[in-house]
């Protein structure tokens, strides 16, 4: 694994950091903000773990969120360490440890004979399959399998908005959508595009991260259509859109 990680640095080459040929100080600012405006979003579940504590249940929520952030998270710590990139796997390290969280406050408070085995089954297998990737293959492949293994990750998670514009419309409100959230998102979406894309040319990132981009602007269609939430100026709470998971966080 050492070795793996030493020639990481060859293997990913010019392109991946000095090859952008982009201002030094643009390309600080893609390396830094990225992983700034992510922590923004892994920090959205907390107003729901605040609920789920003060009311000692989890209610209607789901858990699926949750251990997919745990297996997504571990996944892009993988592919970013094989990158040699401090800017993929430093945020994700806390977005890991977040979601393992979120995860243990939902497993304290479930209704008597619910059990989250399979999440827990779940997020080992993803875990366990990166790390034999991590520590068996050469770099240059495992570094593929894990990026095609953060990118299944982000398609399942994008099966979320598509129940919430089809409940948006129906209903022609916009109350399950979250403005400041939805900005946040976009935002994120926005950076790391531009991060894979101009910085370090790497379709893994920047592939995904226009997906997300395109459902976040989606969104604020629907805003533009139907206007903003009613009795809030604010909308619904990141906790709610966080629960449909939309983007990636890398």
């Amino acid at each position: 694994v050492r070795r793996q990680l030493q020639s990481t640095e060859e293997d990913a080459g010019p392109e991946r950091s000095g090859g952008s040929g982009l201002p030094g100080w643009v390309v600080m600012l893609l390396q830094s903000a990225p992983p700034i405006v992510a922590q923004g979003v892994f920090l959205a579940p907390m107003d729901a773990m605040r609920k789920i504590r003060a009311e000692k249940s989890t209610g209607s929520l789901t858990a699926v969120p949750y251990t997919a952030m745990v297996a997504s998270c571990t996944v892009w710590v993988a592919y970013g360490l094989l990158a040699g990139d401090p800017t993929i796997w430093l945020p994700n390290v806390s977005g890991a440890l977040l979601g393992a969280f979120y995860l243990a406050t939902f497993a304290m408070h479930l209704a008597p004979g619910v059990s989250l085995r399979s999440h827990y089954a779940c997020a080992a297998s993803i875990g366990a399959c990166t790390a034999v990737c991590f520590a068996v293959l050469p770099t240059a492949k495992a570094n593929a399998v894990v990026g095609y293994i953060g990118v299944f990750l982000v398609v399942v998670m994008f099966s979320g908005p598509l129940a919430t514009f089809q409940t948006v419309i129906r209903t022609r409100s916009t109350a399950s959508l979250p403005p400041l959230f939805t900005a946040a998102s976009f935002l994120n979406c926005l950076l790391w595009s531009l991060y894979g894309a101009l910085v370090i040319h790497d379709p893994f990132i920047w592939g995904p991260n226009i997906a997300g981009l395109v459902a976040t602007i989606a969104q604020i269609a629907l805003f533009a259509v139907y206007g903003m939430p009613p009795n809030s100026p604010l909308g619904a709470t990141p906790s709610v859109a966080f629960s449909q998971l939309r983007k990636s966080p890398v």
